[in-house]
């Protein structure tokens, strides 16, 4: 989105976005917060919200680490038995 910005307006545009984004932001969180009724409901938007609550999006997948070590275990067999 923002190469796309970059590539067609310049660099000017793609700051105005991001200021527009967060003016909207800025917005709409306060709206969405007081408009939350139970204090569980306060809970769960405050913990999605929070500064570095999607980083465990970055991580590598456990999977990714079990299929690796059962390939690596089975080549290691093969060759060995």
């Amino acid at each position: 989105m923002f190469f796309f910005i970059i590539a067609f307006f310049g660099i000017a545009a793609l700051f105005a976005f991001v200021r527009l984004f967060v003016l909207y932001i800025t917005n709409v969180v306060p709206l969405v917060e007081s408009s939350l009724s139970s204090p569980f409901q306060r809970a769960a938007f405050l913990a999605a919200s929070s500064q570095h609550s999607g980083d465990w999006l970055h991580a590598l997948p456990i999977y990714l680490f079990i299929y690796l070590i059962v390939r690596i275990v089975s080549k290691t067999l093969r060759y060995t038995g």
